[in-house]
């Protein structure tokens, strides 16, 4: 269950940069044809 825990936290730290720019591109894509 720990290790479990351990791996799932390393696969978040390892995602999160990736995670992070695809949550900024979707917020930019969702925010565009409000502003034109």
């Amino acid at each position: 269950m720990l290790t479990q825990a351990v791996s799932v936290y390393a696969a978040y730290v390892a995602y999160s940069p990736g995670i992070t720019a695809l949550a900024k591109l979707v917020s930019a894509a969702s925010e565009a044809p409000e502003r034109s």
